[in-house]
């Protein structure tokens, strides 16, 4: 099964200030996941906002939060289980490609943040714009 998680903290709770904190918390969180048999097709950040959403497929929800909780200190999380979109053809590859291309946040022409990582992946890509 699939999950969108939009999980949201605000400037006084974020640990960007400290890399200790930050160690511990969101860069801890996707092996976190993994550990706990949660598949992570995507995770997406937006800084400024002090946001994160991730796209994860398991069919055990206890271990979905419980690869979720080095962040739970730090914000809240809303999880609402999800469908596949028209463009994944139930394919891995495929999800994170429409999820990449179509999914991720505008940013203004000629910004740095042109060029993104995908965090499932670690490949840098352009995301397509939208007119």
């Amino acid at each position: 099964m699939l999950f969108h998680v939009h999980h949201r903290h605000d400037e006084k709770t974020c640990p960007a200030h400290n890399a200790e904190a930050v160690s511990a918390s969101f860069g801890a969180v996707l092996p976190t996941l993994a550990e706990n048999g949660v598949n992570v097709v995507g995770a997406w950040v937006d800084p400024p906002g002090h946001d994160f959403f991730f796209v994860l497929e398991t069919d055990d929800y206890e271990a979905l939060v419980e690869g979720l909780r080095p962040i739970i200190p730090s914000g809240s999380a809303t999880i609402q289980p999800v469908g596949r979109g028209h463009g994944c053809n139930g394919r891995e590859t495929d999800c994170r490609r429409e999820l990449n291309q179509h999914c991720s946040p505008r940013w203004p022409s000629g910004s740095s943040t042109d060029d993104r990582k995908d965090f499932t992946t670690g490949l840098s890509y352009r995301p397509r714009r939208r007119g």
